[in-house]
């Protein structure tokens, strides 16, 4: 049984990695693919249901502004009020936060978040500087926004998809 364990829980870490680790990017068009952090972590929620945890969304608002965007990205015309996604995991009769938006090749301007498969990770974007919203709260809101698309503000999503690929081309 500890070896099932031990497995299970190696597991757990490597498919929050690889999540982890596919490069963030907004989608432009309605078939763009989403590596955004509801993207991603529709994607890590399946495949943590596949070894029969409970998971659930959360969600927080943040804006952009209390980011590391620079400011020539900031001054595009888009929205400052964003939703932001991470998932919860029952392990041990407790609910643990884990965060697996940003990718390692951003680690120079976010921070590069670990998971040990056991608990809570820290948020990408630090503390939420707004509400935390409600399991209920954001079953409903993660539901409507996995219809949404960034296309309607396409020079601000595209500008920060560059700016994404300058730090990764930096890092290496």
């Amino acid at each position: 049984i500890y070896y099932l364990f031990i497995t299970l829980l190696m597991i757990r870490v490597e498919y929050f990695n690889w999540i982890r680790d596919i490069l963030y990017r907004f989608p432009l068009n309605s078939q763009g693919q989403d590596y955004t952090c509801l993207g991603k972590h529709k994607i890590l929620e399946s495949l943590l249901k596949s070894l029969g945890l409970e998971v659930r969304p959360r969600l927080c608002n943040t804006d952009w502004k209390s980011l590391c965007i620079p400011q020539e990205i900031l001054k595009i015309p888009h929205t400052d009020n964003l939703y932001h996604v991470y998932l919860e995991v029952m392990i041990e009769g407790r609910w643990c936060r884990i965060d697996a938006s940003m990718d390692k090749g951003l680690r120079s301007k976010f921070p590069l978040i670990e998971w040990d498969g056991f608990n809570s990770t820290e948020l990408f974007i630090g503390n939420p500087k707004g509400m935390i919203y409600s399991p209920e709260e954001s079953n409903e809101k993660y539901a409507m926004a996995r219809r949404g698309n960034f296309s309607d503000e396409i020079e601000f999503y595209s500008a920060l998809n560059n700016w994404f690929d300058d730090i990764r081309r930096a890092s290496f």
